[in-house]
């Protein structure tokens, strides 16, 4: 039986919140067995990192010379990796009691899964739970994304490198990774395999994220380069549509409304995106934090 896991960690100032992330590996799975990969995008508290490390003969540090981004990391990290089995984990994210014995029995019992996803417990910044999970059957990845409204995360992603195409992460994507890894594992037919058991906690809270943030560059290049087809792009709109207006990005606003016309828009459609237009006009700008996530779904 193959149980020895290598798992990828990309860091950026992580300092702060490293340690729990990693108890949450090693609490749960023999040390022995572990071999942990921090790969650090040339942070401002990389000694600090290094000293926190020195705890755990399981964990190194594999530091980049240039900064670019998670996406780049992942890779190093994937090639650095020394076993078999590789889990991918986000510095901000934390594995849960189970979730590693559970994945590699998952992985030992198939005999063609390549890459390996899931459900997972997404955590608020109020420290709310809320399982997430649709299960994904072999479909185009965009179907299940875009049109079923499943997810795909990175931290809930395992590699058996033994039947790994490989499919690597875009490194010139600098936001919404997870996605354009699926695709692409998709796209060059991996055999992906779905995980029903929520293990993974998703946190949003634990420090502020890049992924909250706007980042119009980044969302245009991922619609021109993954979502070509226009059928896919209205639920990522209506996601990153009301993100913007809470956060007040009229940049953001704009570019949104432009790639909107495109888009077929039935009934229900058109009246909330009337909705959403008047709020980001600011005639219902106080609008509840529900009427939002309604609009949002």
């Amino acid at each position: 039986m193959d149980d020895f896991i290598s798992v990828v960690i990309p860091t950026y100032n992580s300092s702060r919140y490293i340690v729990d992330t990693i108890l949450s590996i090693s609490d749960y799975y023999p040390e022995e067995k572990l071999d942990v990969i921090l790969v650090d995008d040339c942070s401002e508290d990389i000694q600090d990192l290094k000293q926190l490390i020195t705890q755990f003969d399981f964990v190194r540090v594999c530091e980049k010379t240039k900064k670019t981004n998670a996406a780049d990391s992942r890779n190093i990290g994937i090639k650095e990796a020394k076993y078999n089995y590789i889990f991918l984990l986000d510095s901000d994210d934390l594995y849960t009691d189970g979730y590693l014995k559970h994945r590699v029995a998952l992985m030992n019992s198939s005999f063609s899964g390549s890459i390996f996803f899931g459900a997972f417990i997404e955590v608020s910044e109020n420290k709310e739970e809320k399982l997430i999970c649709n299960t994904y059957n072999g479909e185009d990845i965009r179907d299940y994304i875009f049109l079923k409204k499943g997810d795909f995360r990175t931290s809930t992603i395992s590699i058996n490198k033994s039947r790994f195409k490989p499919t690597m992460f875009d490194p010139l994507q600098f936001k919404h990774q997870d996605w354009g890894f699926g695709i692409r594992a998709y796209d060059n037919k991996e055999n992906i395999i779905f995980d029903e058991q929520p293990f993974v906690k998703i946190c949003s809270g634990r420090h502020r994220q890049m992924s909250s943030r706007m980042n119009i560059d980044a969302s245009d290049y991922f619609l021109r380069n993954y979502l070509i087809d226009v059928k896919y792009r209205l639920y990522f709109i209506r996601i990153h549509y009301v993100n913007s207006i809470i956060q007040r990005d009229k940049k953001a606003l704009i570019f949104f409304d432009g790639i909107l016309k495109d888009c077929a828009l039935s009934t229900r459609d058109k009246f909330r995106y009337f909705i959403l237009k008047k709020m980001h006009s600011k005639i219902l700008f106080s609008v509840s934090p529900m009427l939002l996530q309604y609009l949002k779904k």
